[in-house]
Order: structure tokens, then C-alpha cells, then sequence
């Protein structure tokens, strides 16, 4: 199965099907789409809402509301959040009256003025709640304005923006109790997105959750989905084989994706990894072949050219000694090619600075990105990843992401948990 960063929409999710799409006009389509991705927000579905956005932007790179949802849609990824934000505001006079409005509201929530940086400290935290009751207060407004609420779609969009808006502005509201059939239910349904986009399951919200629930509630029924202080069942193989990441570990559970009814198993697979075989940066060719009983930690980076890749490696290369002691060998994949590699490690060395402790690998053509879904479709470029293959070819751990993941040490403990609980 082809690993993917950012997936192509579920099928069948939200769709209005082929037939009734080419009989509508590109507004129609855009008014459909912006309320079937509120409802994914709402839903707590942020991944799959993004897909949806990115295949909008696709049809039509000039309208500003699928970037503008697109940032709603990763509020939880400040940074991410506000680039997304600026390129709606980049777009605002291609829209409709209504959609200018929109857009300049949700750039007050965001408070981006200019165009962030890739690594931008001044969007680190998500918006206060204050905010998403100002932006609740402007939405109030547009709502009452015959001229912009034209037809029904805009009303269901802008009440949409409304409500959710509404419920964020205020303390987090208690979260209703669920049964253990229920659960389990959530699991299976979670479980089926998983196992078809090939997501992580800490990118569905509070899959962790979910399972530390049931195997409360399993333990004792009595046991309520809104306790704040569950036991961690660390040592539980169904929880311990469950990924984690620093950054996204929502603790709103998310319901059931609109119009979506498959159902996967009980408990989460991880995909295969695919084979390679690459030029090395030191000479000759290196072969990567999943299954060989040998752990990997496989890092995609975009060249010796990018500060932040060599921000990460030069992060990760003290550790590489520490990631062999545990049974992992660490390998890097970047965009280079073999004379630009040889050329950055003569630099190096003339500079006093030791060579990295690990191979590097040249894939300039980008066709080893493309296989792993470390590739943007939207804007043909390479992103940064980070996997985690264990000896049996499984892909345990992942990041996909327009910033390359920094946080090595978070990470090797991560690694060595996961590698044990899968043993």
C-alpha cells in the first residue's frame, strides 16, 4: 500500500458524486465544499478535512476559501495554521462578497499581518479563546447581512463558522460519556480511515483516548469518559502499540466522519514500508530492503541547501551512536545529488566540522518521495520526513510535514517503546 502524506479525500465523503458535480457550476462546487469540510472541523476530523481543501485548491488555485478552511482546519499546528491564513489573504479578491468577508474574520483570529515564516516564533500558540469569541461576535454580523447570505449555502456555511466559533469561545464543554460498544465502534471506524489513507493514529483526534477509555471502562463500567485522571496502561499491548507525537495528541475525540461508513479492525495495523536502492553520498549504491530483521529510522530531508534539514540533522547526529545502541540504524535520504553531497562534506571538513555519522542518500529526482508520500501534490515538492520501519518492513512511526522534525530525543525514546511493544 503507497504510503501518503497528504492523502486524496475518503471516497464518498461528503460527495455530491461525479454526475451531479459536472452539472454544477465551479461556485456551486466551492459552496458544497466549504460547508462538507466545516462539517469534518466540526466533527474533529482536521486531517481529512485538510485533504478536502487541498483537492479544492487543486481545482482552483485562486480561491481564497479552501486556504482559508485549510488553516482552520490545522489550528492545532499554529505555525501551519497562519501560513495557510496568509495564503487565503493573498486570494481575498477572488472571492465572492461573502467570502472576502469571511476570510478578512478568520485573519483577525489567526492575527496574521504579513506573510509568516516557515519557523515563525509569533505563531506558536493556538488562538485564545477571547479570539474565537471576537471572531464569533464579526460572524454574528455577516450573518445578519441580507447581500452577503445570498443563497442557502452561504447561510449554512457562515452558521457553520458560527457555531464553531461559538464552541470554542468559552471552557471546554464536558465531554458526554460513551459506552464500551460505542467505543469500540469509534475504533473500528477510525481503524477503516487508517488502514485506507494510511494515516498515523495520532492523526485521527483522541484515537489514543479511545482506547485508554475502553480499556477503562472495560476494567470498570462505572468508569465516565469525562474523568480527567484514567489510568495509563502503559503496559497494555493494545494502548503501548499505539504512536504518539509531541505535537498533535488531541484530547477531543472525534465522531463519526460524515457519510463515511466503513469498518476496519479492531485494533491498528501499520503499513509496510517500500524498498529503495540510492546513490551514497560517500560512493556506490545502498539498498534499502523493509523486512530484513534490521530497525531503520529513515529521515527525508530537502538538501544541504535548507537551514532547518541541516538544523535536524546536525540535532540528530550526535545521537545516531545512542539510535545503533538500541538496534536502530538511522539513514537519510535527501534531494541532492551525489556531486552537491560530496561537495557539502568537502565543505565540512575544510571548515573543521566532522561529516555526519550516518549515509546519505541521494535521490535528486525525488522518486524514493514520491513512493514514501513525502511529496506535495499540490505544489510538486518534496516535504520533509521522518519514519520509523521496524525488521519486519512495518512503519511504526511517522512525521510528514513542511518543517522537518527536530525533536530527536523525544523521538528515540518513542522509537525504543514502540520497537518493544511490537516485539
Amino acid at each position: 500500500m503507497v504510503l501518503a502524506g497528504f492523502p486524496a479525500t475518503v471516497a464518498g465523503c461528503g460527495s455530491s458524486g461525479a454526475g451531479a458535480a459536472a452539472e454544477t457550476s465551479d461556485t456551486d462546487r466551492q459552496g458544497d465544499f466549504a460547508v462538507d469540510v466545516m462539517q469534518l472541523i466540526q466533527a474533529n476530523w482536521p486531517r481529512e478535512a485538510t485533504a478536502r481543501c487541498r483537492a479544492a485548491i487543486k481545482r482552483r488555485p485562486d480561491a481564497p476559501m479552501p486556504r482559508a478552511l485549510m488553516a482552520l482546519a490545522t489550528r492545532v499546528e499554529p505555525n501551519r495554521a497562519a501560513r495557510n491564513c496568509w495564503e487565503a489573504v493573498r486570494r481575498r479578491e477572488h472571492g465572492t462578497a461573502l467570502e472576502q468577508q469571511l476570510v478578512d474574520a478568520l485573519q483577525d483570529y489567526f492575527w496574521v499581518k504579513d506573510q509568516p515564516e516557515l519557523v515563525d516564533e509569533r505563531f506558536r500558540e493556538i488562538p485564545q479563546p477571547w479570539r474565537a469569541g471576537e471572531l464569533a461576535r464579526r460572524l454574528k454580523e455577516v450573518a445578519a447581512d441580507a447581500e452577503l447570505q445570498r443563497n442557502d449555502r452561504d447561510r449554512a456555511l457562515t452558521e457553520a463558522l458560527l457555531d464553531w466559533a461559538t464552541r470554542n469561545s468559552g471552557p471546554q464543554r464536558p465531554e458526554p460519556d460513551v459506552s464500551v460498544e460505542e467505543l469500540q465502534a469509534s475504533l473500528r471506524h477510525y481503524n477503516a480511515y487508517l488502514q485506507r489513507t494510511g494515516a498515523m493514529p495520532f492523526e485521527v483526534s483522541g484515537y489514543q483516548r479511545v482506547v485508554q477509555l475502553l480499556l477503562a471502562k472495560q476494567q470498570d463500567p462505572e468508569v465516565h469518559a469525562g474523568d480527567g485522571n484514567l489510568p495509563a496502561f502503559d503496559e497494555d499491548p493494545q494502548l503501548a502499540r499505539v504512536p504518539r507525537h509531541p505535537q498533535l495528541s488531541w484530547r477531543a475525540l472525534a465522531r463519526r466522519m460524515p457519510a463515511w461508513t466503513d469498518v476496519g479492525p479492531e485494533q491498528w495495523q501499520p503499513q509496510q514500508a517500500t524498498g529503495f536502492e540510492l546513490p551514497a553520498g560517500i560512493g556506490g549504491t545502498r539498498a534499502f530492503t523493509p523486512g530484513d530483521g534490521k530497525p531503520t529510522l529513515v529521515v527525508f530531508f530537502l538538501g544541504f541547501g535548507c537551514a532547518h534539514c541541516v538544523a535536524q540533522l546536525k540535532d540528530l547526529d550526535p545521537k545516531a551512536a545512542a539510535f545503533r545502541d538500541a538496534g536502530i540504524e538511522v539513514l537519510s535520504i535527501g534531494t541532492d545529488s551525489y556531486q552537491e553531497v560530496l561537495a557539502a562534506q568537502q565543505a565540512s571538513i575544510e571548515n573543521g566540522v566532522d561529516p555526519l555519522h550516518f549515509d546519505v542518500l541521494c535521490d535528486p529526482e525525488r522518486s524514493v518521495f514520491q513512493q514514501w508520500g513525502v511529496w506535495d501534490e499540490l505544489e510538486g515538492e518534496a516535504l520533509h520526513g521522518t519514519f520509523l520501519v521496524d525488521g519486519q518492513g512495518r512503519v511504526l512511526w511517522r512525521d510528514i510535514s513542511e518543517r522537518p522534525f527536530e525533536e530527536s530525543e523525544w523521538l528515540l525514546a518513542e522509537c525504543r517503546r514502540l520497537l518493544a511493544a511490537w516485539q
